[in-house]
């Protein structure tokens, strides 16, 4: 996909890493470090693309203070314009009900982010 980022984000000592591993749009392995500030990162990241598809690929536990549920409702304030496909593989933790910006896919295992992914972004793409 031409315009898309892969970033990924883990937390220490109270400094949020966001790391774009989308350079020259080679496919490459992303391992995060753990501690993930799910909710903080999410509100870090739609300012810098307020018009766009945010696929959230988690374990569904954050580990800070903010939780997704809350991060989301403030970017559905502030950037009306960004969607929020949480696909979750694991338990699902600080999410709640979602505004209508968000939505949670839960796999049950890693083999279905494939068909997951596909189903998050083909309706994205054709909308726009």
């Amino acid at each position: 996909i031409a315009d898309s980022h892969v970033l990924a984000y883990d937390s220490s000592m109270n400094e949020i890493r966001i790391r774009d591993h989308s350079w020259d749009k080679r496919m490459r392995l992303v391992r995060p470090g753990g501690n993930t500030p799910s909710g903080k990162a999410l509100l870090a990241t739609a300012p810098k693309y307020p018009k766009s598809l945010i696929i959230h690929f988690t374990d569904g536990a954050s580990n800070t203070d903010l939780a997704p549920k809350d991060a989301m409702l403030i970017i559905k304030d502030k950037f009306p314009k960004v969607q929020i496909t949480n696909i979750v593989v694991g338990k699902i933790a600080g999410y709640g009900s979602l505004p209508d910006n968000a939505t949670i896919v839960e796999l049950k295992t890693l083999e279905e982010f494939p068909e997951a992914l596909k189903k998050t972004v083909e309706p994205w793409y054709r909308t726009r």
